[in-house]
């Protein structure tokens, strides 16, 4: 009995529009590095976020307990000098504060929150991941494809319920080819 045409090498019918049956294996970060696990990251992006929220935090009660002692609030109310001093203090911690990640983020791979939980991003390659590539990929899309209406929503719940996968990793680290590794 001879092969026809669309048989494979069993006699069987294949499928010219069937997915490739290659096995794809996780992949393993280069030169004995290790991924970070789940717990680990979820910390120290918790950790990052504590820098910012306390201080976010407490000025939200200082601005609250200031507008309960005004009493009748009226615009003049919110031209204080020191409510505007609060306002611009913590405009500048917040900028100052994203500075300092960006530039160490840039130099070692890591924010407060990875230098603590002793993990830094790399590429998937193991080289050290580029300014423009962890700005712009890993961090700017994300957050332009989250402001999109209805699929923003699903984009911000998509990307970090990506770890869950079988390379764990998040959305951004894929578009930005990145991964987190221990130190």
């Amino acid at each position: 009995m001879g092969m026809g045409e669309g048989d494979d090498f069993h006699g069987t019918q294949s499928n010219p529009y069937a997915a490739p049956t290659a096995a794809v294996g996780e992949l393993a970060p280069p030169d004995g590095l290790r991924k970070a696990d789940r717990l680990t990251r979820l910390l120290a992006v918790f950790i990052d976020g504590l820098v910012v929220s306390v201080p976010a935090f407490g000025l939200a009660i200082g601005m609250a307990v200031y507008m309960g002692s005004q009493g009748n609030l009226t615009q003049e109310s919110f031209q204080s000098p020191l409510l505007i001093g609060v306002v611009v203090a913590f405009v500048l911690y917040v900028l100052g504060f994203t500075a300092y990640q960006i530039y160490w983020l840039w130099k070692t791979g890591q924010t407060l929150g990875k230098k603590l939980m002793k993990v830094r991003i790399v590429r998937s390659d193991g080289a050290p991941a580029e300014l423009w590539r962890l700005l712009v990929l890993r961090y700017l899309v994300p957050m332009l494809a989250g402001a999109v209406p209805f699929v923003g929503g699903l984009f911000s719940l998509a990307d970090p319920l990506f770890i869950f996968g079988d390379e764990k990793r998040c959305l951004h680290d894929l578009l930005a080819d990145t991964i987190v590794v221990n130190v």
